[in-house]
């Protein structure tokens, strides 16, 4: 054994121990001054704007704000000066000249007159972020998942990673397009999209964005600072749906939107009526076909967009849902369709789904290589979920490989040999995806929910007899999608280790 490898990994394991211990400090701090405070959003606004100042400020400069914050924070003692407008302050030194920097340091639950304890849980901290090793941008996403796991209001404008993942794979933004996201909330779309086109430090990805909750709209601009990115989040939050934002000059190339769910009494019979909706008014009770049309009309000609939904959306009964979900097929603009696992939401007990758009599936000018006219991509991914705490459910990157795999598949002009070679085939018992007409989804009445389509899947309410065999061989797909997925985990540690 070489005894200086063996000392130099047990050194990166225990900093790696280390580093996790100070994240939970971290966790342990915001809940500790939410406590104090009675209220986990004012808590967190204090955490996050934090995180964003150490994560923007250079430790090399000579003039480093975060070091004179953490003076100025340590001489309270004495002065008991509130901390909150000290961070005020620092924030509007740091971010001078920077045009959301306004939107960063106006802080509405601002703490007036604040108890001695609640100073000290501020003070408290302070030094546990400063205490915080790695990568800043990824613990301020990090502490915004967390902030969506214990607060029900946040996960409305927080999407989960691996959601967000697969959402920005199906769509495939490349360097040089223009991407949108019109109820874009924590920024996570715009993010890991630009993360995705990126091929060198010169990215051309053009991102915007707009937001109708102004807390959301700010913690967007904050995670965008946070990670050095420009993107147009607008002047002031704004409703995509009563204020249409302007898809500029050849619209967009990708949209990207996880709206509210099942959103009622959005707008007004009046307001509905005045707006423009190419496939039919949307109902007043509900709102998931209006994001649809809207997310449509984002477009450029040959552009694509991913809409999260819930699953009720791709059998909706209601008459307008009906007829719209008739005319977004019929137009040929729906691409793919994608059901999710549960529980991938915090708080949200309605399964969700992927509609994949586009406005062009020729090959000749569209975002493929192969003519996909009249066809559409179904895939049941409601069973690849996988369970990492109580409660949290993610979607594995070995699914959201495969889910990848068979679109980008199915868009190229390989797709003729390579469609017998995809696991499991449509054909097979146990398959999870199949490829339907305009006719086929006329004939069950613009149903597109994906298991009524796909051999061996189960429909919606209807039962299934029990048959061992199939569950064995599920039993044993399923593990050895984790025993791949394990592998991969621990590909990617020994990696990150290999760079400390």
């Amino acid at each position: 054994m070489n005894i200086a490898r063996g000392t130099s990994a047990g050194l990166r394991n225990r900093d790696a121990t280390e580093q996790m211990r100070r994240r939970d400090d971290l966790w342990t701090a915001i809940d500790g001054l939410a406590d104090r405070l009675g209220a986990y959003k004012t808590a967190y606004q204090f955490a996050l704007r934090m995180l964003l100042l150490r994560a923007v400020t250079d430790p090399l400069d000579t003039d480093n704000v975060w070091a004179w914050f953490c003076q100025e924070v340590r001489e309270t003692l004495e002065t008991e000066a509130p901390i909150a407008g000290v961070l005020e302050h620092a924030l509007e030194r740091e971010m001078a000249g920077s045009t959301a920097g306004t939107v960063i340091w106006e802080m509405r639950d601002h703490i007036q007159r604040p108890s001695a304890e609640t100073q000290e849980a501020l003070r408290n901290l302070v030094g546990v972020v400063d205490a915080v090793d790695g990568d800043l941008r990824d613990v301020f996403e990090m502490a915004l998942e967390h902030y969506s796991r214990t607060n029900g209001e946040a996960g409305n404008y927080f999407t989960p990673r691996s959601v967000v993942s697969l959402a920005v794979r199906l769509a495939d933004p490349r360097d040089g397009e223009r991407v949108f996201d019109p109820a874009c909330g924590s920024g996570g779309f715009l993010l890991a999209a630009h993360r995705h086109a990126a091929t060198s430090a010169h990215t051309t990805l053009g991102l915007s964005g707009r937001e109708s909750n102004r807390d959301a709209w700010q913690i967007g601009q904050m995670n965008l600072l946070a990670h050095r990115l420009r993107a147009d989040l607008g002047e002031q939050p704004v409703d995509s749906l009563l204020e249409p934002a302007s898809t500029g000059e050849g619209g967009n190339h990708v949209v990207l939107l996880n709206p509210p769910f099942n959103q009622r009494g959005w707008a007004t019979d009046a307001e509905i009526k005045a707006l423009p909706w190419e496939l039919g008014h949307p109902p007043r009770s509900n709102a998931n076909f209006a994001w649809l049309q809207r997310a449509l009309a984002l477009l450029a000609p040959n552009g694509r967009a991913c809409v999260l939904m819930p699953d009720q959306s791709t059998r909706d009964s209601r008459t307008k849902a009906r007829e719209i979900t008739r005319r977004l097929v019929g137009t040929d603009a729906v691409e793919a369709l994608v059901t999710l696992p549960s529980g991938l939401f915090p708080h949200v007990r309605v399964p969700a789904c992927v509609w994949v758009l586009n406005k062009d599936k020729r090959s000749e000018t569209g975002s493929g290589s192969r003519d996909r006219h009249d066809e559409i991509l179904l895939v049941d991914a409601s069973g690849m979920g996988e369970q990492v705490t109580r409660g949290q459910w993610v979607i594995p990157e070995l699914a959201i490989e495969r889910i990848t795999r068979v679109l980008q598949s199915w868009r190229s002009h390989n797709w003729g040999r390579e469609r017998g070679e995809l696991e499991p085939s449509e054909a097979s018992t146990n398959a999870w995806w199949t490829t339907v007409t305009t006719s086929d989804v006329e004939a069950l009445e613009w149903d597109l929910t994906p298991s009524r389509y796909i051999p061996g899947s189960r429909p919606e309410g209807v039962s299934q007899p029990h048959d061992p065999d199939a569950e064995f061989d599920g039993l044993v797909r399923r593990l050895a999608e984790r025993m791949a997925r394990v592998h991969q985990l621990e590909q990617a540690l020994l990696e990150k280790l290999g760079e400390w």
